[in-house]
């Protein structure tokens, strides 16, 4: 009886563990659910301040505690995904705006978002940023705009591209490993310019998951 006791004692385990994790992912997955429904009202209300409480409601979070679990499951701070989602937001109405009477096609207009400071050490109230659409050559010159619209050079050049696929939350990890392993390992330098995102699908038609950005570090 006791050496039956040892032998099945490791498949309870086994048994124990499975449960766990299937409970984890199960539990994950209700917190994404729920956090999905923020991301989607933030898009719905862009021109609209946001209210900390009613996100939380909507989350179906404590207002003391949501914010955290937002910042911890998606990497970055409900502010600075609202700056993201207007940023490319922006770039839209500018491709299917004031740049139609160009008679450009949608696919000949790319949609991009510079960036002048690093939010992870600038203060997120004073980041320097444009979203903007980059035209293909042979029209720029017969592009007009008015303010608040401006016409704004991208250096040439050599550039190292890095596609990410997924979140654009999670995009700190692709920079990280731009930056912090490919850059100083390549024998490169990065050059007196700003970094650029180009956004090759949108947020609001496509499923996180599936969202795809190139990153573009221009290089010396």
């Amino acid at each position: 009886m006791g050496t039956w006791y040892f032998c099945s004692h490791p498949f309870g385990s086994l048994l124990l563990i499975g449960y766990l994790i299937m409970n984890q992912s199960d539990n994950r997955a209700r917190y994404e659910i729920r956090l999905g429904r923020v991301l989607d009202h933030i898009y719905d209300h862009l021109d609209e301040p946001l209210d900390i409480d009613r996100l939380a409601e909507i989350a179906c979070m404590s207002p003391y505690h949501w914010h955290r679990i937002f910042q911890a499951m998606y990497g970055e701070t409900v502010a600075t995904t609202v700056r993201r989602l207007r940023l490319h937001r922006a770039a839209g109405y500018l491709a299917n705006g004031s740049m139609a009477k160009h008679n450009l096609l949608a696919g000949q207009m790319r949609m991009i978002g510079i960036y002048y400071d690093d939010p992870g050490v600038v203060a997120e109230n004073v980041l320097r940023s444009k979203a903007g659409v980059l035209l293909p050559h042979p029209v720029q010159a017969s592009v007009t705009v008015s303010p608040p619209v401006s016409v704004a050079h991208v250096k040439g050049g050599e550039y190292a591209v890095l596609r990410h696929k997924g979140p654009y939350s999670d995009m700190r990890a692709a920079y990280e490993w731009l930056y912090g392993t490919w850059l100083v390992q390549s024998g490169r330098e990065a050059a007196d310019a700003p970094v650029f995102e180009e956004y090759l699908n949108s947020p609001k038609e496509t499923a996180p998951a599936e969202l795809l950005t190139e990153i573009c570090l221009p290089l010396v």
